[in-house]
């Protein structure tokens, strides 16, 4: 580990190999792609070049489940405060540019799924046309389509003077998922200004009932000889002999405006309960209480056709693990959901919710690359290995530390094939993830489950008390 000579507001340690991608891209004005592999801080690296270069102004494009997550990278990297647009109040582009002076030092924050929009969203084209020093573009092989919606939406930028790609997963199929990125890594180059001109050199092609389909690629290595100078891949074996084998980090998310209100009515209307006198432990209350766990995770478990955040934030997690990826969660009726999303994107998985064979099926999910995503209520599968998995989610928390802990462990163990394991925990703020860690964090962990519950009601409770 090594020290980043630099100014305020960053004083954090930096590894060596995160320290020579900033040094090298804060020099010559070059755009990058930077391909590390998941876990090794590409947003530390790009932000810390926007800042020592000030790249300002930056505008920021990650996925809906990452906005928070990069809000706070921002403040803690740049020391700024970037202005995120929210879908539900579309006014973060006139706040940006409510100050002209403070914009041309300014960060600005779109998630992904709103560019396409620009039939409903007239602020996009003012965006487009906006000179940016610096397009910070997460998760960038979402954009990997360049004949979709969502795809040809970087071409839309005009006057972009700086790219930045990241993306632990670069080419999904073949090589034609790098076009629209080498597209703006290298315009001017004649291989990468027209798809066609980029298929003729880099894909091989037949010919199908639905027309002409790339099923190949051809001529890497002409095709990184042509990036090489924008393109960075370190993988954590090769730079991180020494890291931690487990990885933690807790994902925080904002739910959206409607299942914001129904929390919010069901969490007022354990408040009025509490407030008639009803017992803490009562079945009503420990009713209400159950669902607003449900609802902090996805209101369709109660029939609200209104997709969880969380839901979200998982399947962008799935679609972006280069390797297999386990789900643990208190509530079998959200893997179900969880797991109907993931048939209608066509992705193998095993569902272990309820009397399925935990070990025989943690077998399959091991000796096989079929299935990519293992499916588990975190009380099933005592004892059993996944040793194949490099990533766990834990979507909820349950009622002590232990039962995570253990099921972390199924991955964590002895024969895990990984150099480490990412242990990502989903919090959604302001509902009952809020009370539960606070709990949590000061009850030992062996707790009885009764204990916590008490304690989470009477925090809702006193909630609502200060709020009337």
């Amino acid at each position: 580990m090594s020290i980043l000579t630099c100014a305020q507001p960053c004083k954090h340690k930096l590894y060596d190999f995160q320290q020579d991608c900033v040094e090298e891209f804060s020099g010559d004005g070059k755009s990058l792609l930077l391909a590390d592999e998941m876990g090794l801080g590409k947003t530390v690296q790009s932000l810390l070049i926007v800042r020592e270069q000030s790249l300002y102004p930056c505008l920021i494009l990650v996925p809906k489940s990452l906005r928070l997550k990069w809000l706070g990278e921002v403040k803690h990297w740049t020391g700024k405060i970037a202005i995120l647009n929210e879908e539900e109040n579309d006014h973060g582009l006139d706040t940006f540019l409510s100050n002209p002076r403070e914009a041309l030092q300014g960060i600005f924050i779109v998630h992904h799924d709103v560019l396409s929009q620009i039939e409903r969203k007239p602020w996009l084209e003012i965006m487009y046309k906006l000179s940016w020093k610096s397009v910070i573009v997460d998760e960038a092989h979402k954009f990997r389509n360049y004949d979709t919606k969502r795809g040809a939406t970087l071409l839309k930028f005009k006057n972009t003077q700086r790219w930045f790609f990241l993306t632990g997963t670069p080419v999904i199929n073949t090589t034609l998922d790098l076009y629209p990125m080498t597209r703006l890594l290298r315009p001017e180059r004649p291989e990468f200004q027209t798809p066609g001109g980029f298929i003729s050199q880099f894909c091989t092609t037949q010919m199908t009932p639905q027309g002409m389909e790339v099923i190949d690629s051809k001529n890497e290595d002409h095709l990184f000889s042509l990036i090489s100078n924008h393109y960075i891949r370190r993988e954590k074996q090769e730079v991180l002999k020494d890291l931690p084998p487990k990885i933690s980090t807790t994902l925080h998310l904002q739910l959206d405006a409607e299942q914001n209100a129904m929390y919010q009515h069901f969490e007022q209307y354990l408040s009025m309960l509490l407030d008639s006198g009803e017992e803490l432990y009562s079945p009503n209350v420990l009713s209400s209480l159950m669902r607003l766990r449900q609802i902090s995770l996805d209101p369709r478990i109660l029939g609200r056709n209104v997709k969880g955040a969380k839901t979200q934030a998982i399947l962008d997690l799935i679609e972006s693990a280069p390797h297999k990826i386990v789900v643990f969660s208190t509530l079998a009726q959200f893997l179900n959901i969880l797991s109907n999303e993931l048939k209608q994107r066509k992705i193998q998985h095993l569902l272990v919710t309820g009397s399925e064979d935990a070990s025989s099926n943690s077998i399959r999910f091991n000796r096989s690359n079929l299935y990519k995503v293992y499916l588990s209520t975190m009380q099933k599968g005592l004892g059993i290995d996944l040793i194949t998995a490099g990533t766990v989610v834990i979507t909820d928390h349950w009622w002590n530390r232990a039962a995570e802990a253990q099921a972390i462990d199924r991955l964590h163990r002895i024969g895990q094939i990984h150099d480490s394991v990412q242990v990502i925990t989903l919090h959604a703020n302001e509902t009952i993830d809020d009370y539960l860690e606070t709990v949590l964090a000061r009850k030992d962990q062996m707790v009885e489950k009764i204990t916590v519950e008490r304690e989470v009601v009477k925090a809702i409770r006193d909630k609502w008390k200060t709020k009337h």
